[in-house]
């Protein structure tokens, strides 16, 4: 298997040039996470909502494109997502009704998108606490890698002391997957980390080649953290094992609950690590420390 990624792709040397304001809005925002994406794309979030999907150079229209939904912009429209046109000057809406000049992603108008944001993803949703640990953590290179139609990893995490690409699954301990039966339920946390596991051990060389050219591409746009912008990925392997992970965890909580979600994940996971708040590094620990259980 591989995976299309070029780095001299022209939407990622386009936005090297320094001629969009929009862009150099979203990267200068520390709140903003920004991801590549397979088949030269890249996806922006703000609090786990996409505000940019699939932005991408399109050399016929002297333009980018990208998709936003409906519901994070002031339009009195059906829930649905909208096309919009990014050039140096403008940005704005392509759709039947005619296009809306929509410069909104500079400044304070970006704030509005933002809190718009906010009225649909919880500050204590899954995806919040996912995109916390993203932009507290300088390490991670990925957030929701895409490997099947219906499924996708939380986070990928480049951990410099073992020269391992380890992939992670981020958990609220209200998930009830946590605690069902895994011989009755198929969605069952086992079934979940074990699906991954597979996933990255039979893809191992395919996906140290696409996160090579995902750090250099990272670098070229200037979106790496100063941590691993020096960073070359040779020598480096897949950890096959994924890493379960929660940020809303209490003392009390991980004393009665953790002993029996190690148990079922064990054989499939690097281990399982509890927090109370999504400001912690996941950096792989060579042994149990705490409530950082390592299998």
């Amino acid at each position: 298997m591989t995976f299309p990624l070029n780095p001299s792709d022209k939407t990622f040397i386009e936005l090297q040039t320094g001629k969009y304001p929009w862009w150099d809005s979203l990267t200068k925002n520390k709140n903003i996470s920004i991801q590549i994406r397979k088949g030269n794309k890249i996806d922006v979030y703000y609090n786990g909502g996409a505000i940019l999907g699939g932005l991408a150079y399109r050399e016929q229209k002297k333009a980018f494109t990208a998709k936003i939904h409906s519901k994070y912009i002031p339009l009195e429209k059906d829930n649905d997502y909208m096309t919009l046109s990014l050039t140096p000057q403008k940005v704005k809406i392509i759709d039947s009704f005619a296009p809306m000049d929509f410069s909104v992603f500079e400044n304070e108008k970006l704030k509005l998108i933002m809190d718009r944001v906010k009225k649909y993803h919880d500050p204590e949703s899954e995806k919040a606490i996912q995109y916390n640990f993203a932009a507290n953590d300088p390490c991670i290179i990925d957030a929701e890698f895409q490997f099947d139609k219906a499924s996708r990893i939380d986070l990928v995490r480049l951990d410099k002391p073992s020269k391992k690409i380890v992939f992670i699954e981020i958990k609220t301990i209200g998930d009830s997957r946590l605690f069902t039966d895994p011989v009755k339920d198929p969605k069952n946390i086992y079934h979940q980390l074990e699906k991954y596991y597979r996933y990255t051990n039979d893809n191992k060389k395919a996906l140290l080649d696409y996160y090579t050219k995902v750090l250099q591409i990272k670098k070229d746009l200037g979106l790496a953290y100063s941590s691993i912008r020096g960073l070359t990925l040779n020598g480096w392997e897949i950890e096959s094992r994924p890493l379960l992970a929660f940020g809303d965890c209490t003392q009390s909580w991980i004393d009665n609950n953790s002993a029996g979600i190690d148990k079922k994940i064990k054989g499939v996971a690097y281990g399982a690590y509890y927090f109370g708040d999504s400001v912690y590094s996941l950096d792989l620990l060579p042994k149990t420390q705490k409530n950082r259980h390592v299998f």
